[in-house]
């Protein structure tokens, strides 16, 4: 089995090599760790490294249950900030609209699109499972973090001290 998936890797890895000798594309701004992200995107598709899900948002079963206090409030908020990141509706600037675009991902989701048959090497190794699981968690860790927000206003509770 291990013998299949180095071959399907290999495999994989020698068709992006083809496909990039095509056409150069300069970007600005890349940096190394968004060109390493990329380059672990086969890697990724035969299911030889995941991206783990963070223990926070494992544990997190209720989305929908309030807080004790405003105090548990912050805590938790803190906490989801993050493993989430920041929330780009609290970033949102009236004057300046900005979309952010990280380039890691937009270039791993290109490279992605490269492999043939991705969605069935995905589904195989059991990559596709796990992207699912890890999506849910993240989608559940920001609905936790609204209705947090959402809790807080209708209590007044202040998240800057």
């Amino acid at each position: 089995m291990k013998l299949k998936l180095i071959l399907v890797l290999s495999l994989t890895l020698l068709f992006i090599s083809a496909c990039s000798q095509k056409r150069k594309v300069t970007v600005s701004g890349t940096k190394k760790s968004d060109i390493l992200e990329a380059s672990k995107q086969p890697i990724y598709s035969v299911n030889l490294i995941k991206k783990e899900i963070p223990e926070t948002l494992k544990d997190l079963k209720v989305v929908y249950q309030a807080p004790k206090d405003c105090a548990e409030y912050k805590q938790e908020l803190l906490l989801l900030d993050s493993v989430l990141g920041e929330d780009l509706i609290d970033k949102a600037d009236e004057k300046n609209k900005k979309t952010t675009v990280n380039l890691g991902k937009a270039i791993g989701k290109q490279v992605e699109s490269t492999i043939p048959f991705n969605s069935v090497i995905k589904s195989l190794s059991g990559a596709k499972k796990h992207e699912k699981a890890r999506l849910s968690a993240f989608i559940r860790g920001q609905s936790r973090r609204s209705y947090l927000k959402g809790w807080a206003a209708a209590r007044d509770c202040q998240t800057k001290d």
